[in-house]
Parts: C-alpha cells; sequence; structure tokens
C-alpha cells in the first residue's frame, strides 16, 4: 500500500474515482443535502482516523490547528454548496458537479501560483482558458 501512496498517477486515479463516486452514490441515496453532507464527513473522518491513526499523536502548534480550523470552514462551504448541487434534481450531475470541479482546479492553479510562487508558464495559461470554456459549455 505504501507504494501505491507515493505514486502521483495512483494518487490522482485514487482522487478520480473516491471525488467522482461519492456524488453519484450519494444521489442514488436520495437523501437530502444535509444528511448528505453530514454522512458523506463522517465517514471520511472516520476513515481519516484510521488511516492516519499514528500521525494523529502529534498534536500541531495552536497556530496550525487554527488555519486547519480555517481550512475545514473552507470546505464546508464548498460541501453545502457541492452537496445541494449533487442532491438537487434540477442541477444534471452531468454537468454542474464536474463544472464546479472543474472551477475547483482553475482556483487552486491560480492561488497556488500567486500564493505559493509556483510556475505559471504559457500551457498552464492555455489549459486554465480551455478548462473555463469547458466549464461554460458544459451548463449551458
Amino acid at each position: 500500500m505504501n507504494a501505491l501512496m507515493n505514486n502521483g498517477l495512483i494518487l490522482c486515479l485514487m482522487t478520480a474515482v473516491g471525488f467522482g463516486s461519492w456524488p453519484m452514490i450519494a444521489r442514488f441515496a436520495g437523501t437530502n443535502n444535509a444528511w448528505t453532507g453530514f454522512l458523506v464527513m463522517g465517514g471520511t473522518a472516520f476513515l481519516c482516523a484510521i488511516f492516519y491513526r499514528q500521525e494523529l499523536s502529534a498534536v500541531p502548534s495552536s497556530h496550525t490547528l487554527g488555519l486547519l480550523a480555517l481550512a475545514g470552514i473552507a470546505n464546508g462551504i464548498g460541501m453545502i454548496a457541492y452537496t445541494r448541487l449533487i442532491t438537487d434534481q434540477q442541477f444534471g450531475m452531468s454537468s454542474y458537479a464536474p463544472a464546479a470541479l472543474t472551477l475547483m482546479v482553475v482556483f487552486v492553479t491560480i492561488v497556488g501560483a500567486l500564493i505559493f510562487r509556483e510556475p505559471f508558464p504559457a500551457t498552464k495559461l492555455l489549459g486554465l482558458c480551455l478548462a473555463v470554456a469547458g466549464t461554460w459549455l458544459m451548463v449551458k
């Protein structure tokens, strides 16, 4: 398992299948967005507690805990919006859910480049333009 968790392509595939599957499972469940968000996050916390049990013994500083709490609030806002997209029949599962995820990629790419001073070559800019155009076409 350690070798798999150190392979970037495998991690990308696990991310795609994991993040791509749960919205469809949740839509099949037919619950409202409150139950969907609560149970999906609860299941995530349970699985992470098992997987990261050894790392949880080292408690971060209060500053780090505060930043992680802020990250949790930001994730919660995203989760509330995303569960609404996947549970409400007015939003097409095959259009709005992928559009939201694509815009997340655009956001992370831009903010990552600005805050962490990551490279931003012309190919990345072209990719962002294509992602935004694809998002617009998906929800049109």
